[in-house]
């Protein structure tokens, strides 16, 4: 796992961004897609909030992908409301490992530090075991 620094939507040209999501669908079938890198991705992509919506919808609770956008959605909590999880977030990212198998680049934010609540001195290490190599990029904020 390497580290840079920028907007993570600066390096969406040069592989896939992992977005962080909850487990939450609306009434409207719509997941919960409200604030955050989110957010930004529900904007860029207006279907991905049903396509992610319906796959929770029948019980997927781990990572999913979109290759139409060059995107995976791993979740970091069960509810928007809620703090994030390290336990929720390793989990992920053991998935996202075996799902981009054939992905020659990974951008990723500081998973859970965000509206997740948790600090990047405690993900990081958990990361770092999980995420070898220079394939997975955690984007940090500008410097």
């Amino acid at each position: 796992m390497i580290e840079v620094h920028g907007d993570i939507w600066d390096y969406h040209d040069r592989g896939w961004i992992v977005i962080p999501t909850n487990l939450i669908v609306k009434s409207n079938g719509l997941a919960v897609m409200g604030a955050g890198l989110a957010l930004q991705a529900a904007q860029r992509f207006p279907s991905l909030p049903r396509k992610l919506g319906e796959y929770l919808a029948i019980g997927g609770h781990s990572v999913s992908y979109y290759p139409e956008y060059r995107l995976f959605c791993l979740p970091t909590k069960e509810s928007w409301i809620e703090k994030s999880s390290l336990s929720v977030i390793t989990d992920g990212c053991s998935t996202l490992v075996t799902q981009s198998r054939n992905i020659e680049k990974v951008f990723l934010p500081k998973l859970g530090c965000g509206l997740g609540g948790l600090e990047w001195e405690d993900v990081k290490p958990a990361l770092e075991r999980l995420l070898s190599g220079d394939k997975f990029v955690v984007v940090l904020e500008p410097s």
